[in-house]
């Protein structure tokens, strides 16, 4: 009956009381809808409140060679990567929130990282990459461990693969990288970042202290710039998900969600 209503509708509400199957329902529409489009990469976004309901659901949608990963900043890992992609026809890519969307904090490690290494792929960043770093590391990623890295540095050594493997993807070049310079320009965070790594770099030439606050650009805290960048990330992966079913569970959360995309389609 869900599947039925697909065909005529955008929307379908499942509503039943709690523990009566509506997770296996959409684990079950999730592979009716795969197996009708079996040629193709069939993407799911699976919106939930909170990791607590994901990490509890995620098992019951057992879906067999799905692609499943929290952060939505580094996605791009899973939607370029030829070898994922080609093994993994039905990838559900799990969000929260409070997480994923809302970026008030720098992210992880990883998503630090992640964001490093692909802007050192950016033209206006290649010969400041040093200088970028030390913008978006913060005071943890700095600590020394065995063999004198810091923690970001082996954490770059972890994912440096995967993300070399996908900026030589070209559909990655011309969508994401692309669009992602666009939103730097428009933003102007490109600049921004750029004059910081200048000022840097001046300031290890002169061999003197690198002053916060010396200019409107300069005022502005690494911290600051890094979770702007981080939304930057989130907003053109999202541009680019171009999923083919969203489930939002437990809807009722996301009311200020649905009526936007009410207003935007009238």
């Amino acid at each position: 009956a869900v599947i039925n209503s697909f065909k005529n509708h955008n929307r379908v509400l499942v509503a039943d009381e709690v523990g009566l199957g509506k997770t296996i329902i959409a684990r079950e529409v999730i592979n009716m809808l795969c197996n009708e489009h079996p040629e193709k990469v069939y993407r799911t976004i699976y919106l939930c409140s909170n990791q607590n309901i994901i990490k509890q659901n995620i098992e019951k949608l057992n879906i067999e060679n799905s692609v499943f990963s929290e952060r939505l900043s580094m996605q791009s890992i899973n939607l370029y990567n030829k070898e994922i992609v080609e093994n993994n026809k039905r990838q559900v890519l799990p969000i929260t929130i409070g997480t994923s969307i809302i970026t008030n904090g720098t992210g992880t490690r990883s998503e630090r990282v992640f964001m490093y290494l692909v802007l050192s792929e950016l033209e206006i960043f290649n010969n400041y990459r040093d200088e970028l770093k030390e913008i978006i590391e913060n005071k943890g990623d700095k600590e020394i461990l065995d063999g004198n890295k810091n923690r970001f540095d082996i954490e770059i050594e972890y994912i440096k693969d995967s993300v070399k493997n996908l900026v030589e993807i070209e559909s990655f070049k011309t969508s994401f990288l692309t669009m992602l310079d666009e939103e730097l320009k428009t933003k102007k965070l490109g600049n921004i970042l750029l004059e910081k790594c200048k000022e840097i770099r001046q300031s290890k030439n002169r061999n003197t202290k690198f002053e916060v606050g010396k200019s409107k650009i300069l005022s502005i805290s690494n911290n600051e710039v890094v979770k702007k960048m981080r939304r930057t990330f989130v907003e053109v992966t999202l541009a680019n998900l171009k999923p083919d079913l969203i489930i939002m569970d437990e809807f009722q959360n996301f009311r200020k969600e649905i009526l936007q995309a009410d207003e935007e389609s009238s």
